[in-house]
């Protein structure tokens, strides 16, 4: 196993053994000096047994557990950052509930960078008694409980609940899809603190239905709930609670471009947007950048990754940044997405106006037609994947494509972090252009293909 776009993820039990869990735990306590752990994990069914193990890795290296349960990541990183300890979350995110993954976190709360990565793997990979030192036993660590730790988390979301409760109506009504997973016991009770009325959907914690049909990466569900109760807006986190999309009242999907630019439109007519500036990803709609240049807002982009999102953020001293698939982070309050906290600080906007929320997104950011490719690739094929992306004639048919189009048009072309796919997203003047151009790009991509082999 090995440390991808978003820590360490594959199907748990096969790939992600317990085995492995308990050399990655030993290998994270050699690489934070035996320090103290916070660990948290989403409910999916492989995760306690993961606990588990990486908890016996830490201990038995030095470490000890402080056990946070299960608990969306925007609370473990915050946690981190305000007890100043380094942490791990066991979850696979947007994943079906078979996949698992680590995901290392500094004490800064920020996840940890590819140095650190780098550094624990290479720990793993020698499987060595990494505590040694002068023959000496080191002291075994334990596993504290830090439920009562969450309370922090908590407490920081319920002060932002209240700086804005009487723009609220009771009337306004917001459906909270929870993707059964790590939000499910605290976004509800959490929102219904706010002076609306709140329905939950999709709260399950039996470890199997997460991201199930549900969530932000799958909101069919959460739109026909909206439409069908006359509800105001809905809300989809993902299985551990960083990403949000939003569903608007005539039941379109709202995602982080458009969260991105309603943040920016507030935090610009507030004078608060520090820097002027909002760091974006490849995936960014050509809309989104049309839209900031019309505030007057500097854009940022940089590669695909929450993770390198913060990074360009820290680098600029910027405030804001995010990506489509609705990672948002507001550095001014947090250091990572937070799905419930981004939930309050939206609805505190979008109640400040009478406006429906249809017409508040249509009016931030006209978005490009784009559409996203999933090309499913072999072991061999995805290790050899940056030979398909960096393809002589690949790349020049793009730069022809892009020629002809006077810019309109952006084709990203790359391997995903967490799956192995070949990830093709096309975005042009038109819907039929789209697929014109993602069909061609699409048949060059799987002649490369052929010529490598399975």
């Amino acid at each position: 196993m090995q440390f991808g776009t978003d820590g360490i993820r594959g199907r748990a039990n096969t790939e992600l053994t317990c085995e492995f869990a308990l050399k990655f735990g030993r290998a994270v306590a050699a690489n934070f000096n035996q320090s103290p752990i916070l660990v948290g994990r989403d409910n999916r069914i492989s995760s306690d047994m993961l606990f588990s193990a990486v908890a016996a890795g830490l201990c038995s290296n030095g470490s000890t557990v402080i056990d946070l349960g299960v608990v969306p990541t925007p609370a473990v990183a915050y946690l981190a950052s305000q007890l100043s300890l380094p942490a791990i979350v066991i979850s696979a995110s947007h994943n079906p509930f078979y996949d698992n993954g680590f995901k290392v976190i500094g004490a800064d709360g920020i996840k940890a960078d590819q140095r650190v990565e780098q550094r624990i793997q290479e720990l793993i990979d020698d499987e060595v008694s990494y505590s040694e030192d002068n023959d000496s036993q080191i002291e075994v660590g334990k596993i504290e409980d830090g439920i009562d730790q969450i309370s922090i988390w908590e407490f920081m979301l319920y002060t932002r609940i209240g700086t804005s409760t009487d723009t609220y109506s009771k009337d306004f009504t917001v459906i909270v899809d929870c993707a059964n997973g790590a939000t499910s016991g605290f976004a509800p009770k959490i929102l219904e603190k706010l002076p609306i009325k709140v329905v939950p959907i999709f709260t399950e914690q039996n470890g199997y239905s997460i991201n199930a049909g549900c969530g932000a990466t799958d909101t069919k569900a959460l739109a026909k709930a909206v439409i069908e109760t006359k509800s105001d807006l809905g809300i989809a986190f993902d299985g551990d609670g960083d990403r949000i999309v939003l569903v608007d009242e005539n039941g379109v999907t709202i995602d982080g471009d458009h969260i991105l630019a309603l943040y920016a439109n507030a935090l610009t007519e507030s004078d608060s947007l520090k820097n002027n500036g909002v760091v974006v990803t490849s995936m960014t709609n050509l809309g989104f950048n049309l839209a900031m240049a019309d505030m007057g807002v500097e854009v940022k982009r940089c590669d695909v990754g929450d993770r390198n999102v913060v990074e360009t953020m820290v680098l600029n001293d910027y405030i804001l940044g995010g990506e489509q698939s609705g990672h948002i982070i507001r550095k001014d309050i947090t250091c990572t997405g937070d799905g419930i906290l981004n939930a309050i600080l939206i609805l505190n906007i979008l109640r400040a106006s009478n406006e429906k929320p249809s017409e508040i997104f249509t009016q931030l950011m006209q978005t490009f037609p784009q559409k996203l490719l999933n090309i499913r690739l072999t072991d061999n094929q995805y290790l050899k994947a940056h030979e398909i992306v960096t393809d002589g004639d690949l790349n020049k048919l793009v730069d022809s494509i892009t020629e002809t189009e006077a810019g309109a048009f952006r084709a990203v072309i790359r391997p995903s972090g967490t799956e192995k796919l070949l990830r093709i997203m096309v975005e042009a003047k038109s819907d039929e252009l789209v697929e014109t151009y993602l069909a061609k790009i699409g048949d060059k991509v799987a002649s490369i293909m052929e010529n490598i082999g399975n």
